[in-house]
């Protein structure tokens, strides 16, 4: 009877311990979208930035743009920082999702009696 008991208990804890890696991978995956999505709205204002002195420079010579070139990188500068602040905003606010969610599996794992301390640990990574 206690053989039983304790294959039971293995199996529930092997159980709850691939949920909660899952858990971990599904908030380390949230977390890493919101990251991306910050240095996406970096990479992409620096790409509008660096075209934009291009373009400034080629319409002082060529006359294609129709603005002046101090206006055209203006234009780009305004464009590129609210496209950055926009991306870093939704980055920002998708890794706190991700965050706060890690931090619900911190609790679940932190307070399931089916685990042992060492268990514990090793789902989180400590």
């Amino acid at each position: 009877m206690n053989l039983m008991v304790s294959s039971t208990a293995t199996a529930t804890a092997e159980s709850l311990s691939k949920r909660y890696r899952d858990a971990y991978r599904v908030t380390n995956a949230i977390i890493t979208v919101g990251s991306l999505l910050k240095l996406a709205g970096i990479v992409l204002s620096g790409l509008i930035l660096f075209f934009g002195i291009i373009v400034a420079q080629q319409g002082a010579r060529q006359a294609l743009t129709g603005l002046p070139p101090q206006a055209v990188i203006v234009v780009c500068v305004v464009v590129a920082a609210v496209l950055c602040f926009v991306f870093w905003l939704f980055g920002v606010l998708i890794s706190a999702v991700g965050q706060m969610a890690r931090s619900t599996v911190d609790t679940s794992v932190n307070t399931s009696p089916f685990l042992t301390d060492e268990l514990r640990s090793q789902i989180m990574g400590l």
